[in-house]
Order: C-alpha cells, then sequence, then structure tokens
C-alpha cells in the first residue's frame, strides 16, 4: 500500500502531529512503535514527541532516508560606495561572485553590475553580460517606485521650542480615547455631541436599559422554567429506569446502543469498553449543584460489576457565575477504583530494560483510547500557564467533546 504522504507533505502543516501518530501505530507495527515508544493514547505521545521526531519515523518507515532540501548558498558580493567623477560619495558599485557556467563550456559567465557613472560603454567581451547605469540625480533617494514605505508628515507639528515634531491633533485623541474606562469614553463621546443630539443618544440609552432589564428578566425566568419542567420529566425518567432494569429481564445493553447510536459518543467507544458500558443502567442531570455554584452533573449509574469498584461515576461541569454565556471554567471526573487488570484506559506491554549487563523483561503499562478517559478531563491551564500547540488542541478537542 503506497504511503499516504511524501516526506515533504510529512512535514508540511497539512499533516498533523496526530495524523502522523495514528498512522504510524495502525501501519507500523508493534515492534516499529515500541521502538519510537509512540504506543498508546495518541493524546499522550503528542505531549512527548515533535513534529521533527514523528517525520523521521514516517520516513524511516516508508523507506526514505533522503535529507532534507538545503538552502542554496548566499552568492558572495560587495557593495561599497565609491566615489563619482566630482569626487563626491553620489555614486555605488554591486557586484557579485562570477558564476560558473555550464559544464561543457569550461568558462566562467561574469557578470557585473556598475551603477557608478562612467563613459559609454565597449561592446562586451564574448560570453559576458554587462548592465551600466549612470547614477540618478536629484539627491539618489530613488523614484516614486522605491519599496520604502513612505510616511505623511505633513500634519506633523513642531513643538513651540522647534524640538521634535508632534502627533496630530486627531490621533492625539484617538490615543487618549484608548486608555480611558468605558465610561470615560461614553461621556468624553456624548460631550462632543450638541445638545440637541446628545439629548437624542440620553434616550436612546435609557431605552436599553429597559432591553437589558427584560433581557435579563428573561434569563432568571428561563432557569425557573428549566427547573420546573426538569421536575416534570422526573417521574418519565424515573419509569424508564424501572423498565430497562424490570426484573423479567429489562432491556439488556439498552444505554450502550443509546450512546453506540450517538453521532458524537459513537467514536469514543471502543470494543475493550463495550463489556463494561453493557453494566450501565441509568445517566442522571442535575443543575442542583449547591452553594451559589453555576453547572450541571451527569451521573452514570452501573450495576454491580467485575472492572470497577462501587456503581456511580459523575462528570461535574462548573460554570463561571457571573458569565452569561456559560463559560467552563473547570469538569471534574470521578476517580474510578478500577480491579486488577480491568482498566481500559491502559495496557500492558512488555519492555527489555537492560542494567549491569543483564537484560530483564518487564511489563508497563501504557495508555490507550477509552470512553472512559471521558472521566479524566483535561486540566485547565491557569492564567500564567503555557501551553503549546498541540496541548491546546488536545485540550480544546477534549473540551469541545465533553461539551458536545
Amino acid at each position: 500500500m503506497a504511503a499516504p504522504w511524501t516526506a515533504a507533505q510529512a512535514a508540511s502543516d497539512d499533516v498533523s502531529k496526530k495524523m502522523l501518530i495514528q498512522y504510524l501505530q495502525e501501519k507500523a507495527g508493534d515492534d516499529f512503535v515500541n521502538e519510537n515508544k509512540i504506543g498508546g493514547a495518541i493524546t499522550s505521545v503528542v505531549k512527548r514527541v515533535t513534529k521533527e521526531q514523528l517525520v523521521d519515523m514516517y520516513k524511516k518507515h516508508i523507506g526514505d532516508d533522503s535529507p532534507a532540501p538545503s538552502k542554496p548558498a548566499a552568492p558572495a558580493f560587495s557593495f561599497a560606495p565609491p566615489a563619482g567623477a566630482d569626487g563626491k560619495g553620489s555614486t555605488f558599485s554591486f557586484s557579485a561572485a562570477a558564476p560558473v557556467a555550464p559544464a561543457d563550456s569550461g568558462k566562467p559567465s561574469p557578470f557585473t553590475f556598475n551603477a557608478a557613472a562612467q563613459p559609454p560603454p565597449s561592446a562586451p567581451a564574448t560570453g559576458s553580460f554587462q548592465f551600466n547605469f549612470a547614477a540618478q540625480t536629484g539627491g539618489g533617494m530613488g523614484d516614486a517606485d522605491d519599496d520604502e514605505d513612505e510616511v505623511d508628515t505633513s500634519k506633523m507639528t513642531k513643538t513651540r521650542s522647534g524640538g521634535k515634531a508632534e502627533l496630530p491633533i486627531e490621533l492625539q485623541k484617538k490615543l487618549a480615547m484608548m486608555n480611558m474606562s468605558s465610561a470615560e469614553r461614553r461621556d468624553a463621546t456624548i460631550a462632543e455631541l450638541p445638545a440637541d443630539v446628545r439629548t437624542r443618544v440620553e434616550s436612546l440609552e435609557q431605552l436599553q436599559d429597559s432591553v437589558d432589564a427584560l433581557s435579563k428578566e428573561f434569563l432568571e425566568k428561563l432557569e425557573q422554567l428549566k427547573e420546573e419542567y426538569e421536575k416534570k420529566k422526573a417521574p418519565l425518567y424515573k419509569q424508564r429506569y424501572e423498565t430497562v432494569t424490570s426484573k423479567d429481564g429489562g432491556v439488556p445493553g439498552f444505554w450502550l446502543k443509546c450512546l453506540e447510536n450517538n453521532m458524537i459518543t459513537a467514536d469514543e467507544i471502543h470494543e475493550h469498553d463495550e463489556p463494561i458500558l453493557k453494566h450501565l443502567i441509568d445517566i442522571k442531570y442535575s443543575a442542583q449543584l449547591g452553594q451559589g455554584k453555576k453547572g450541571f452533573q451527569l451521573a452514570f449509574l452501573f450495576s454491580p460489576n467485575e472492572y470497577f469498584q462501587g456503581t456511580t461515576i459523575t462528570k461535574t461541569y462548573l460554570f463561571d457565575p457571573d458569565d452569561e454565556d456559560e463559560c467552563l471554567t473547570k469538569s471534574i471526573g470521578t476517580e474510578i477504583d478500577w480491579k486488577p487488570g480491568k482498566n481500559p484506559t491502559v495496557k500492558l506491554v512488555e519492555k527489555k530494560q537492560k542494567k549491569k549487563g543483564k537484560v530483564r523483561t518487564v511489563k508497563q503499562e501504557e495508555p490507550i483510547d477509552s470512553f472512559f478517559q471521558f472521566f479524566q478531563p483535561p486540566s485547565m491551564p491557569g492564567e500564567d500557564e503555557e501551553m503549546d500547540e498541540e496541548e491546546v488542541r488536545a485540550c480544546t478537542a477534549r473540551t469541545a467533546l465533553d461539551l458536545a
């Protein structure tokens, strides 16, 4: 099977670290994966392996050992302002090292570029190439087509003492406005309006205050309405639970099928998760977190099983209480007490260790993808913490899944 990317494509931004890891884990074989230590959950591997390392692994796997193309060497050149014909430094000369002509000619192809004032050029020798320009007039500052950005100083004013030029009044005002608080900026803007316009603007502000009050009232009533209907739904949810778990056999694997039929959670369920999720008998939602907390909690109820201690696993989402847009500040998952050898989020791998000339085989746990990583939410970085690009992507992807 042909490789999906060339080495150059693999090194480009079009191919992410996650794509390379996934390809190597699936196609390179266990020996290659173990040798290069890229086994386990992709989100974990991403954090400990650089893009350059992954590209080298990919090239090794597809049999491409060619080095990265080197940058062409910069040509040697000299730039010197010789004196002009009148003895003034108004002319210049630029010359590049003569490149060698094709091998079959055996002759150099000299190239010269001279901008100094010169007499009319004589016919160039055979095989040479020469440009000659007379020195420019008008101060040597170039014409209107120069690439240098031009600064309009026509509106800049001198200080009274004849010192530095000051910024235009309009720009000074804009800078001053940027340093104001919103209230100060509002007052400054209103003060510049004509009296009749100012009156109309103030009436518009009063209208907006009324709209804001209604919006606040709407949100408060919406929360009350949500609570009212959650209470009305509760008996129906209880009946659903009783039907699923009824003594006559109920509906085995009901919640596993529900999760598999959901387009978001379906991709997170792996074969080794299914036997555990067959014990899932209910999922409950609650927005009553108490202590003035804003957010909600999901409770996953399981029947007693051979996989972990206890029967309830929770995931709690906390929002900023001062933000109307429900901005997530933290998510908390239950630390599951897995029974020995039953943790679906890791696998045991055998590795050889050499110590004092002796080789021994040890078993180590490596993370693997699992639905139950849902209960291991990423830590949200603090204000002063930094994350690299791949860590941001992994955190964003996991948080997006949490909120989906």
